[in-house]
């Protein structure tokens, strides 16, 4: 079946962490080198502080699912089984397709990278055995790996084409052109406030007239019991650093407002107000927090449209299929992702330097 050569499709890949950074980077690489979009715990602040609702919602807008298992079982999440096999079963539930590679020599993986509790290693053994039965294949190291990725995703895309996302240009689609001009509504809004500041800094440019990153911005809260509304404040710096992670694919403006809830949370949590929040200090007490507040829209948008002012993010209007009542929908999707300019500002910090 011919595809879009427009399609991009976002990947997850589904691995213990720590004892596979150089086999998932490997991973990464092909998905990208594919031109596609790759998603997984990298994007996430820390494995033991995301919030389970953020993974089920990227794993169920991913197209294809890739499974990575070494010689460690992982971490148990709540029902007692590893986050990696909490995902493989959110996978198998949404039907996704799944591209399952596991390493072909699980005695030769070194003692550093290797269960080394009896419990954990039955449980890794029962789990590879399970994933066994479907169609996988075998790696060794890394290069292996990445290659063993290629031809999987090519194949898969060619035999199981899937939704994907697709740019806004050249897309017919009535509902699509109300969204975008929902989206030109917005640009010109954003283009009336550049001329006020212009004409009030007697002709200075927009840009000279924007807030610096270094500035903080007070964003609106508001207590999800007793509804009592209150600002915390924090730099437009940290909140773009904090977002950029999670916007180098396409997301939806929805998941931006309960991620800087998260980043809210973690601010007060250090504050007396937070103290009002937290039940329980010796379990997780951002979590309670976030739980406790909500962030009003209103606050995000100016966020999003803050970042857009500085060139840093873009609106994408995509198209994603959904199952309503049994029944494949098509839906246009309003998403920010970053610019060209963001994606270099947040690597300049990111990615690590040669010394």
């Amino acid at each position: 079946m011919q595809q879009n050569a427009n399609v991009r499709y976002q990947v997850f890949v589904s691995s213990t962490f720590r004892d596979l950074r150089a086999e998932r980077q490997a991973a990464l690489d092909a998905i990208l080198e594919l031109g596609h979009f790759p998603a997984g715990m990298e994007i996430f602040p820390a494995a033991d502080a995301t919030p389970w609702e953020l993974i089920e919602s990227i794993i169920r807008d991913s197209d294809y699912y890739v499974l990575i298992i070494g010689g460690r079982y992982g971490s148990a999440g709540p029902e007692g089984i590893s986050y990696t096999e909490m995902e493989y079963e959110l996978a198998l539930r949404l039907k996704k397709p799944i591209l399952a590679f596991l390493h072909g020599n699980p005695d030769a993986i070194p003692a550093g990278q290797s269960e080394m509790d009896g419990k954990a290693r039955q449980r890794l053994e029962a789990f590879r055995q399970r994933v066994s039965d479907r169609h996988t294949k075998n790696w060794s190291n890394k290069d292996e790996l990445k290659t063993a990725v290629l031809l999987a995703l090519v194949h898969a895309i060619r035999t199981i084409p899937a939704a994907g996302w697709v740019r806004n240009e050249g897309l017919d689609n009535r509902e699509l052109l109300k969204r975008l001009v929902t989206l030109q509504a917005r640009h010109d809004e954003l283009e009336e406030e550049a001329k006020a500041l212009r004409k009030a800094s007697s002709q200075l440019s927009f840009a000279e007239n924007l807030q610096s990153m270094d500035e903080e911005f007070p964003v609106d809260v508001r207590e999800t019991k007793g509804g009592e509304s209150f600002t915390v404040s924090m730099t437009w710096n940290a909140l773009f650093y904090g977002l950029a992670r999670y916007m180098l694919i396409p997301i939806e403006e929805w998941d931006l407002n309960r991620l800087i809830c998260g980043m809210v949370a973690s601010v007060l949590v250090n504050t007396p107000r937070g103290d009002q929040f937290v039940v329980d200090k010796t379990k997780d007490q951002i979590g309670q927090v976030r739980r406790a507040i909500g962030v009003n829209q209103s606050s995000v948008t100016t966020i999003m449209l803050q970042f857009m002012a500085h060139g840093l993010v873009e609106p994408w209007v995509v198209e994603r299929q959904r199952a309503l009542l049994g029944r494949d929908r098509v839906e246009n999707v309003e998403c920010w992702v970053l610019t060209t300019e963001g994606r270099r500002r947040f690597l300049s910090r990111a990615a690590v330097r040669a010394e």
